[in-house]
């Protein structure tokens, strides 16, 4: 099916044609016309004078195409309102996530043609704009709040959780990651710092890829709370053993190459999260869960026959 708009793409009419290719015509196709006083007949038009799918009633075309469509997704009504901001900058709704959504869309839109601005937001509004359009983010740990942050967030957003109710349990989030960290030694000083490191981030992993596959917003905090409980407790206990493991004279340049390998590889991650989202957004994190599991079971595999001075007694016993 053919659909026309005016030429010089913005954010209504981008959005617009994601929505349509999206959840109304797979199959689409655009065209772009310089006079919109004269729409191609065998076209339906959208954002533009004198046609149904436009602005109405202090709504935008983005919003009008839900209400003529019957589009009642959550997820959808609220990635209208950061539209609507964006382009009309009325104040009707809190969205402080318009303006950079605005300046996105002037910025592809200098450096882009039509065909292609109006494309643009395709993955990056199936990732960020499925995530109800927005920047926040869910979170585990402080390296990997991108990844865990939206996928927890895409089911809250689906079950209506407000701003407040995000922010809420970021700063839940949060105190659970510092009392996990503490909590470190102790368990370790119990059963080693191998076990520790390993059987504590294993379920830390399933727990983050369960997330999207909640139905409720209720299940999808629970599983957050739950898994910062145990997503910061292989970080010293890593750290130490480590240290345990190599000569003194060896502990710097061990740190360093061991952290050097994180760093290096962690770019990858959201570039890959990003080709794997049109699959589906709950994909990278199924994977990350699996891949991650894999390399703490590898890891038990490897080290277990070590013994390391800090293993022969537990540490609570030790002065």
């Amino acid at each position: 099916m053919k659909w026309a708009t005016r030429a010089g793409v913005h954010i209504d009419r981008a959005a617009c044609a994601w929505l349509i290719r999206r959840h109304i015509d797979p199959d689409a196709t655009f065209m772009f016309v310089s006079d919109p006083a004269e729409p191609p007949a065998d076209a339906t038009g959208f954002d533009m004078r004198g046609v149904a799918l436009s602005h109405h009633e202090g709504n935008c075309s983005f919003e009008t195409i839900l209400a003529v469509y019957e589009l009642t997704d959550p997820v959808l009504h609220r990635i209208a309102q950061i539209v609507h901001e964006a382009d009309l900058d009325d104040e009707r709704y809190e969205a402080p996530e318009a303006p950079g959504l605005d300046v996105i869309l002037r910025g592809l839109s200098m450096i882009c043609d039509d065909h292609r601005t109006s494309r643009s937001p395709g993955p990056s509004s199936t990732g960020c704009m499925s995530s109800t359009g927005a920047s926040c983010c869910w979170g585990g740990n402080r390296h990997d709040q991108g990844r865990a942050h939206r996928l927890g967030l895409t089911g809250a957003a689906r079950n209506g959780a407000t701003t407040q109710t995000i922010g809420i349990t970021f700063a839940a989030v949060g105190v659970l990651q510092t009392l996990s960290l503490l909590a470190a030694p102790v368990v370790a000083g119990r059963i080693g710092l191998l076990p520790t490191m390993v059987f504590t981030h294993i379920p830390s992993n399933l727990l983050l890829a369960a997330v999207p596959l909640v139905p409720t917003l209720p299940a999808a905090v629970g599983l957050l709370l739950t898994r910062a409980c145990l997503s910061q407790m292989d970080i010293p206990t890593r750290q130490a053993y480590v240290m345990a493991l190599v000569p003194p004279e060896e502990r710097t340049a061990a740190a360093a190459v061991t952290n050097t390998a994180r760093y290096i590889t962690r770019p990858a991650g959201p570039a890959l999260a990003g080709l794997l989202q049109p699959f589906g957004l709950a994909l990278p994190f199924l994977i990350a869960g699996t891949v991650k599991t894999g390399y703490d079971l590898a890891l038990w595999q490897m080290f277990r026959p070590v013994h390391l001075p800090s293993d022969r007694e537990p540490l609570v016993n030790r002065r």
